[in-house]
């Protein structure tokens, strides 16, 4: 589902617990994390302004956790004017496809309030914001902070309105719904709906078994729950009852219409729900971003460099992996040949299929020429580019040339626009 988490951590015990639970990040895929530490300027912040290396050192010690579950980690510190805003800057700089940021900010009280920093976040962020609840725990003003790791997603919680907004989450969890063992559909109806359209509570109904239909055939389980009364309070109480493990929404409720405004109840939610909440924005086009796998068999040159390139020549809105079906290590060569186009490919690893997702492509690029290629079974769309082996500098080069010029094509049979390197 996604590849890079951007994690927002800030200089304080409120955010202390936000990497305890590496598990919970692999569940969704996660294979890549940035720790990124924004000091707004004016506002000492811990170690802010001046204590550059007290706070890499502190982030460095909090990423063990991450590295020791065989999770790459960078660091990204900023000074800036706006945290929120450059929060999301980073993001985008570190190719990020997740932000995870926590319920409470340094200067939080006890209570259930949203930290003015992460409703900024989720207001403005293009990308699925992961919110983790951090739970008070100390007494008196004690800053103690704590959350509840989960064992896997045994049950994941969909809440839908059946809203155009309210897609995009019906996707996210379609696509997590393999690796749940439980997906809770959960619709709140409105009294005053229900009293004006008899009939509501059975299209409601419908509508809930249809999106079922579509989480069985991605090879998920689920169940189907109507409720009624207040939305936010209703999909808190539903998630309680069955122990979720996290809660996906839309970002937007029905009638909303600016792209930067959260849905009341989805907003409301992140206040009351006391367990990790996933809110999955639109795009531009109203649909989650296409997800494009390359393969090849040992995903050490041709699809790492296919990988690399497309990250670097398509639109954020397209999300890129590689993976092999007998994966060795990234040759060096490969980093070589694109970092002679100004890509750096060097942080990549190769990986196996069950570390990408396959079932959940939307597009399936196969570049063996010699070798069989890798077969993943399932309506996706496939392409084959018959990319030969390279063996050295110039096979490299030339299988690069190859690579990139498919790419193009491919972007323009899709109709993306440019991403951020016109290579």
């Amino acid at each position: 589902m996604f590849r890079t988490a951007l994690i927002a951590l800030d200089y304080s015990a409120a955010q202390g617990p936000l990497l305890d639970c590496p598990s919970d990040l692999r569940d969704l895929g996660v294979s890549r994390v940035v720790l990124t530490h924004v000091t707004k300027v004016g506002h000492g912040q811990g170690a802010g302004i001046g204590h550059g290396d007290a706070l890499k050192e502190w982030l460095s010690v909090r990423a063990e956790s991450l590295r020791e579950a065989g999770i790459e980690v960078d660091i990204d510190i900023r000074t800036a004017g706006e945290v929120a805003r450059d929060i999301l800057a980073a993001a985008s700089d570190d190719g990020a496809d997740l932000i995870v940021i926590g319920s409470r900010g340094q200067n939080m009280i006890r209570g259930l309030f949203l930290g003015s920093v992460a409703r900024e976040v989720i207001r403005l962020s293009p990308l699925p914001v992961r919110l983790e609840w951090i739970e008070a725990t100390g007494k008196d003003g004690d800053a103690t902070r704590e959350r509840t790791c989960h064992a896997g997603l045994r049950r994941l919680l969909l809440a839908t309105d059946f809203s155009p907004q309210a897609h995009a989450a019906e996707t996210a969890v379609a696509r997590l719904a393999p690796h749940a063992g439980i997906v809770d559909l959960v619709h709140v109806i409105n009294p005053n709906a229900a009293a004006r359209y008899a009939r509501w509570p059975v299209m409601a109904r419908a509508a809930l078994e249809d999106i079922t239909a579509e989480v069985t055939t991605a090879g998920g389980k689920a169940e189907v729950h109507l409720e009624t009364g207040k939305p936010s309070e209703q999909i808190a109480k539903a998630a309680a009852d069955r122990d979720a493990d996290l809660i996906v929404v839309g970002k937007h409720g029905q009638g909303w219409v600016e792209s930067i405004t959260i849905g009341s109840t989805a907003a409301n939610l992140c206040e009351i729900a006391r367990r990790p909440v996933l809110m999955v924005p639109l795009n531009e086009s109203g649909t989650l971003p296409m997800r494009v796998l390359f393969l090849c068999v040992a995903n050490s040159a041709r699809s790492q460099m296919a990988e690399g390139m497309a990250r670097a020549m398509l639109p954020p809105s397209v999300e890129v992996a590689s993976a092999g079906s007998a994966p060795g290590q990234l040759n060096p060569l490969a980093v070589e040949a694109l970092s002679e186009t100004g890509i750096d490919i060097s942080g990549q690893r190769s990986k196996p299929l069950t570390d990408v997702s396959p079932e959940t492509a939307d597009l399936i690029v196969t570049l063996c020429a010699e070798e069989v290629c890798p077969f993943v079974p399932g309506p996706v769309k496939r392409l084959h580019w018959p990319i030969s082996d390279p063996q050295d500098a110039a096979g490299f080069r030339t299988a690069r040339d190859q690579i990139r010029a498919r790419l193009k094509v491919l972007a323009g049979l899709l109709g993306l626009p440019d991403g951020p390197a016109g290579i």
